[in-house]
This record gives C-alpha cells, sequence and structure tokens, in this order.
C-alpha cells in the first residue's frame, strides 16, 4: 500500500508501501518577497496582510538574500523604543 498526498489530504494505493513526502508536495509556490529597502511598519503590513511570520528578502534581481521573521522585526521595534527612551 502507498500514501501519497493531494491536496494536503493522504489517499491510499494498494500497490506498494507507504512513500514519504517530498518538500514540492508541501512547499509553497505563492511567497511573498519583500527588498532590503522596505521600512520596517511596511513589512509589518506586509507579514499581517499575507498571515506568514516569515519573508523572504530578495534584491532586484531577485536573489535571496536572506530571510525576516516576526522576531526580527519585534528586535528592530524594541532597539528603536530604546533608541527613542534615551532622546
Amino acid at each position: 500500500m502507498v500514501l501519497f498526498r493531494k491536496s494536503r489530504s493522504w489517499k491510499k494505493n494498494e500497490e506498494s508501501a507507504v512513500k514519504e513526502p517530498v518538500v514540492a508536495e508541501w512547499m509553497r509556490t505563492d511567497v511573498a518577497t519583500i527588498n532590503p529597502e522596505l521600512r520596517v511598519a511596511r513589512v509589518w503590513e506586509t507579514m499581517w496582510r499575507k498571515q506568514v511570520r516569515h519573508l523572504p528578502v530578495v534584491d532586484e534581481a531577485g536573489q535571496l538574500v536572506g530571510i525576516l521573521t516576526e522576531t526580527d522585526l519585534l528586535k528592530a521595534l524594541v532597539f528603536v523604543l530604546e533608541r527613542k527612551s534615551h532622546f
């Protein structure tokens, strides 16, 4: 019997053993990206709108240069707030 995933549900095939899922079956292809020069407020907006917690950062050529997480944004916010409180 082979188990395989179609549309995020498992189906049975009586021909063989269990087939382990691969990344291509689970990955998203409609990925939102951001560029390195984008302002933090805009990144928060994008994450909220897309309902994601991580965004790939790409350059003008579309090459991956990093990833930004909600945790990274929270650290940036704390940094800004701490700097403003010293003035």
